[in-house]
This record gives C-alpha cells, sequence and structure tokens, in this order.
C-alpha cells in the first residue's frame, strides 16, 4: 500500500457514523485456540494458534453505544486518524485509563480494510504508549479476540506479549485476549 498522509485526532461525536461504516472485516488462515483441563486441584489452560482448514472472512464486533460513552475524557481516549487532504476517517482507537492498577487498555483498534498496512495502526499504537506515560502507566494492553489472528501478529510484532483472557469479553461472547506491554 502507498503512504497515506493522516492526522490523529480526538474524535468528535461527528465521527462516530464514519467509525461504524469503517469496512472491520479481515480473514484469517488461523485462530488462537483455548483449551481447559480440569485438573484435581485447579484448572490447566492453554492457547495455541490453529491453522484453518481454509481462510476465513471475519468481521470485528463494533458497538455504537459503546462508542459513544467512550468520547474522550479524563480516563478514556478516543482518537481517530483522518486523511490529511479529505478528512475522511480511516482508523479509531479506544483507550480507558486504569490509574489504580497503572495500566492503560486499549479496547478498540481498528483501521478500515482499505487503509492498512499504511503504518496507521502502528502509529495509533505508539500514540497509545504516549498517552499511557503521560497517565504514568506502567503497561499498556490492547485487547485482541482469539479469531483476528492478524491482530494478534500485528501487536506481537510491536513488542506484546500474552497477559490474560476474558472468555466473554466481546457482544459476540467472543474470547478476548490481553497482549500487554511494559512501558
Amino acid at each position: 500500500m502507498t503512504e497515506r498522509s493522516f492526522i490523529i485526532r480526538d474524535a468528535l461525536p461527528a465521527d462516530l457514523e464514519a467509525c461504524l461504516a469503517l469496512d472491520a472485516s479481515y480473514t484469517s488462515e488461523h485462530v488462537w485456540q483455548m483449551s481447559s483441563q480440569p485438573l484435581a486441584n485447579g484448572w490447566q489452560l492453554s492457547f495455541r494458534a490453529e491453522r484453518l482448514p481454509r481462510e476465513v472472512e471475519l468481521t470485528y464486533p463494533q458497538n455504537g453505544a459503546q462508542l459513544a460513552r467512550a468520547l474522550p475524557t479524563d480516563t478514556h481516549g478516543f482518537l481517530v486518524a483522518a486523511d490529511k487532504q479529505s478528512g475522511a476517517l480511516l482508523a479509531y482507537m479506544l483507550m480507558q485509563d486504569e490509574p489504580v492498577r497503572g495500566i492503560v487498555t486499549v479496547s478498540h483498534l481498528l483501521v478500515g480494510r482499505a487503509f492498512r498496512k499504511a503504518g496507521i495502526g502502528t502509529r495509533l499504537l505508539s500514540v497509545a504508549q504516549r498517552w499511557a506515560r503521560e497517565r504514568d502507566a506502567q503497561r499498556l494492553h490492547v485487547v485482541v479476540q482469539t479469531q483476528n489472528y492478524p491482530a494478534i501478529q500485528f501487536c506481537q510484532r510491536r513488542g506484546f506479549s500474552f497477559c490474560g483472557y476474558n472468555d466473554q469479553y466481546f457482544s459476540d461472547h467472543d474470547i478476548a485476549i490481553f497482549l500487554g506491554l511494559t512501558l
């Protein structure tokens, strides 16, 4: 993909419709498969990358009400990446500061399908790191669906590693994995 000139700014209420209109689909040949095994004195959990029999087309679950509640506040960051010339929205990112725990969590990072591989996601993560450091956070977490193998790889290539999961995190009840980075 060619280089694209874009700016990152705080989201406005008028941006919500454009955020929801971004193509949130992706394809994957892999998923992270979770397995759990009860033991006499606990549980054994494992996650491993599994190759699918064929490439599947999936869509990231977006929620307009969730986006509206995340408009920038002292503890929430809602940023958009917009084309410098046209002003068209290319991507968005939602962050939440958890100052008691010293963590900033990126709960949503979506780059429209047509705009991927142009450095937008990388730049948004850089802004998230800066935003977290400004709030004295010690860790930055990114939440990703187990089905979104391309996003998992994207985060891992940027130094994030597995640090937890939630088995009913997304509206479609998909498992969320948390990938963390020490700041």
